[in-house]
C-alpha cells in the first residue's frame, strides 16, 4: 500500500515563533489546498508556542 503523502503535490511549513502578516489566518493557508502543514522552526520553538499555534490552527 503507498504511503498517504506519495500524492501530496503541496506542504506549507508554519513557524510557532512566527506572526502571521496582518489579514492572514491559519484557515486561508488550509483553503489554498495544500495537502498538509508542518510545524517547525528554528529558534524558541517551545511546548508553549506550538500549543497556541496548534489552537490558532483549530479555530
Amino acid at each position: 500500500m503507498p504511503a498517504p503523502w506519495t500524492n501530496w503535490t503541496h506542504v506549507t511549513k508554519v513557524d510557532p515563533d512566527k506572526s502571521l502578516p496582518d489579514g492572514n489566518t491559519y484557515a486561508a493557508i488550509a483553503d489554498t489546498g495544500t495537502d498538509a502543514l508542518i510545524v517547525g522552526g528554528t529558534t524558541t520553538v517551545t511546548e508553549h508556542h506550538v500549543r497556541s499555534l496548534l489552537n490558532d490552527l483549530s479555530q
